[in-house]
């Protein structure tokens, strides 16, 4: 096939380069002592900031942590991540059903794509902002959103997660948190690596090619790295639910194939980086309702992304960064029934990025140096696409120039022997973002404290504002129509009652479509916590945190019986409008459509669509009472606290040295607002929605070149709160993987297995299945218990 051999070709050239040798880049010291290096920690605009200054929470997981997870994608991974809830963009969508939670909107975009996207503490994929290599990446598809399905696994080094608001180093959508995917970019020679995994119960089979190689000199380096990963889609036995016998694809079948590569170059006191991205995908899956009609959705994708760094040392503590992106994507799908098109449509992204930034040192303070960063960023996001039921434009542009700046300031050391105060620094940043109109600007500011009260024991903690866009659906998207309708009216004076219309009820004229004026989402988050490393227990490493979000201006949609029923919606009703008012409404361009239905003086009260403004009837017109505003408002808001757990353990046992890590989330309270003055619903341990506890566990030992390894993913039990079900409560789900690998020393008498490795992973090693409900096409929820059948994995690695 054309796509392989393409990919074929560039593993065989592939350069990437490391050296196993190479000791850990220096980070900048307190004492000023080392120069600026390359270390950037995830929360941070400042390169080499040690972690210690760090008061936001954070989360790494290895490719190691991957590997031995048996799971073979990144999509299946991220669903095992306790800070992360796949949500409105996940995997399931690819059937069609449109699987998701309502929030972030994305659901309808998605469901014939079915990507994949970060949704940290279940606040919706437009509240997650993903970086790849620190630098955001490109929405795909409709979603506007990033996705995580064009990156194979086999090219994840590691993954980062900041489950804290990030809006004043980062900008727009970094509320429910940061992600940072960081690639494999630091190689010396060559390495091959193959993954091939069978299903014990299903027919699914999946395979993986990796190579990459490269090559470093006195102030340079050239790397490269491909992958290519197929998967078989995930069928399930056929169902019978809703009067039918239904069988669809749980996961996609899917080819995804990626090329990283890039060279940087020392010039005296300059550096010159440039990097690349190229990627295609291909994804089908397919809904049959037997006997035989089937229905198939197939996506294809592919893009590249540009990415530049001119780095200047100014002197001893003093280093510029000026930074320029480019990213490209295109996006088609399809969707057949019975073999006859149906439906096609075409999507493209674009994103351009330019940055400046500066750091140095401020000065000294009785703990340490004062560190700061500051610079300018512009950002432009480009869709185009011909789905024009849900961009009557055809798309829409987004530009923001932003200014930011941020310090860390070392009050106390250790040098100054205050009792319980080991260290004591104190962070700010903020950011300016101007959107221009209609949106205008926002000012996003971020506190943190972090204590060091013995060399044992720090405490941390954080405040922030942060804040989201809204989509672009949202704002330039469907097209305006106007409704005449008799509606229910709990506001009404019963002495204004229109006699030709049913008691309680005013002739009511609705708006419904995108809103140009939306206004951005902001939100407000809290973080405190500790980390405990105890003396009298060596190697254990205890953090526990509690947070609290508060988003408020959520968009969203009122639904039209609540508009004229609710007191917390009246702000978007008018009443006894004038004649003007309701002209300059019917006259409004971006009206594209005007109908009537249940007036009982229009058409004996039945739908009637106008074909123009003129014959819509005057004493209709007149005989309005009420406008409502149906449109996406700025309206909702959601609550949520909850608690983080990471503590991680290291001893000798049996002759070799065994390892716990145990990350975990317990959810206190996630809660909906639909207006203002209405009650606070719980989504918390509801179908499609998160779960209160989530665990991932990772248990390793090692001895010599032997090493075993078992990752545990526990999910809390939820109710099913759809009509009809009665609350039923569904249970929790657990399962276990069991990874053993052995090392070949790079001295082995045989060249074929020196410097190699063979693993067998086993995935769901119990074979355990997520709890069933009712009247559901899957019989289980992807979403609270995502599919993870027995799966058995051979990987083998070579490194020359």
């Amino acid at each position: 096939m054309k796509f392989r051999s393409r990919y074929c070709l560039m593993a065989t050239t592939a350069l990437l380069a490391f050296d196993t040798n190479a000791a850990e880049p220096q980070e900048l010291r307190a004492d000023g002592e080392e120069n600026v290096e390359e270390v950037v920690v995830t929360g941070t605009n400042m390169r080499g900031l040690p972690r210690e200054y760090i008061a936001s929470p954070v989360f790494t997981y290895s490719a190691k942590d991957m590997e031995e997870s048996g799971l073979g994608a990144l999509s299946e991974y991220i669903q095992m991540l306790p800070q992360n809830f796949i949500g409105d963009l996940s995997e399931a969508a690819t059937t069609g059903v449109g699987f998701g939670t309502g929030l972030g909107g994305a659901v309808s975009q998605n469901q014939f794509d079915g990507f994949s996207a970060f949704s940290l503490r279940g606040l919706g994929s437009d509240a997650t902002l993903t970086l790849l290599n620190g630098r955001r990446l490109p929405n795909a598809g409709m979603t506007e959103t990033p996705t995580v399905s064009f990156i194979p696994a086999a090219l994840i080094e590691r993954l980062e997660i900041v489950p804290d608001g990030a809006s004043a180093t980062y900008g727009a959508d970094a509320v429910g948190g940061v992600v940072n995917l960081v690639t494999r970019r630091d190689f010396d020679g060559l390495e091959m690596r193959v993954r091939g995994s069978t299903a014990t119960e299903v027919d699914r089979d999946e395979y993986q090619v990796s190579l990459a190689a490269g090559h470093r000199w006195d102030g340079g380096n050239i790397y490269g790295s491909a992958a290519l990963q197929d998967r078989e889609p995930l069928v399930g036995d056929p169902v019978e639910v809703y009067g039918g016998d239904y069988e669809i694809t749980a996961t996609p079948d899917e080819s995804v194939g990626s090329f990283f590569g890039g060279a940087s170059q020392q010039f005296g006191a300059a550096k010159l980086s440039i990097d690349g991205v190229y990627f295609q995908s291909k994804r089908s899956a397919y809904q049959l309702t037997l006997p035989n009609n089937r229905r198939t959705f197939l996506t294809e994708s592919d893009g590249y992304s540009l990415y530049s760094n001119l780095q200047w040392q100014a002197g001893r503590s003093t280093l510029v960064d000026v930074m320029l992106d480019y990213h490209e994507n295109e996006t088609s799908n399809e969707t057949r029934r019975r073999g006859i098109l149906q439906t096609a449509r075409h999507h493209d992204n674009r994103l351009l990025s330019a940055e400046a930034r500066a750091q140095t040192e401020l000065g000294a303070l009785p703990g340490g140096l004062i560190h700061a960063v500051g610079g300018f960023q512009y950002r432009r996001d480009t869709l185009r696409t011909d789905a024009l039921i849900f961009f009557q434009h055809g798309g829409g542009e987004v530009e923001v120039s932003s200014a930011f700046a941020e310090a860390y300031f070392p009050l106390i050391g250790a040098e100054q022997a205050i009792p319980l105060v080991r260290s004591l620094v104190w962070s700010a940043a903020a950011r300016y973002d101007d959107f221009g109109a209609p949106m205008g600007s926002k000012v996003s500011p971020k506190l943190g404290v972090r204590w060091g009260v013995n060399t044992e024991l720090s405490v941390r903690g954080t405040y922030s504002q942060s804040f989201l866009t809204p989509r672009l659906r949202d704002r330039v998207g469907i097209a305006e129509q106007i409704s005449f309708t008799a509606q229910p009216d709990a506001f009404l004076n019963p002495a204004e009652q229109d006699p030709r219309l049913p008691v309680g009820t005013s002739l009511t004229m609705f708006r419904a479509g995108s809103n140009p004026d939306l206004q951005p989402q902001d939100a407000k988050t809290f973080t405190v916590g500790f980390d405990y490393a105890p003396s009298w227990i060596e190697n254990l490493d205890l953090g526990l945190g509690y947070y609290r979000i508060e988003l408020t201006d959520r968009v969203a949609r009122p639904f039209p019986d609540d508009l004229l029923l609710l007191s917390g919606l009246q702000t978007f009703t008018s009443r006894d409008p004038s004649d003007s008012q309701l002209a300059a409404l019917l006259n409004n361009p971006v009206v594209n459509r005007i109908f009537a239905s249940d007036v009982p003086f229009v058409n004996d009260g039945e739908l009637i669509i106008f074909p123009s403004l003129a014959a819509v009837p005057a004493e209709l017109i007149s005989s309005v009472r009420v406008v409502a505003d149906a449109r996406t408002q700025n309206y909702a808001s959601q609550r949520t606290d909850g608690i983080d757990l990471d503590l991680s353990y290291r001893r000798a046992l049996l002759g070799g040295n065994a390892s716990l890590r145990i990350r975990g989330q317990y959810i206190l309270s996630l809660e909906s607002q639909s207006a203002p003055g209405t009650p606070a619903v719980s989504r918390l341990g509801t179908i499609y929605n998160p779960t209160d506890l989530s665990l991932n566990a990772t248990l390793g030992w090692q001895r010599g070149p032997l090493s075993i390894g078992s990752m545990v993913y526990h999910s809390g039990g939820f109710t099913d709160t759809r009509n009809g079900q009665n609350d039923a409560h569904i249970g929790s789900y657990t399962t276990a993987s069991l990874a053993v690998g052995w090392s070949f020393a790079a001295n082995h008498r045989s060249a074929w297995l020196a410097d190699s490795s063979i693993a067998l992973v086993v995935a769901n090693v119990f074979d355990q299945q997520p709890p069933q409900i009712a009247d559901e096409v899957l019989t289980y929820s992807p979403l609270n218990s995502p599919a993870n059948p027995r799966t058995i994995a051979l990987i083998l690695n070579k490194r020359i």
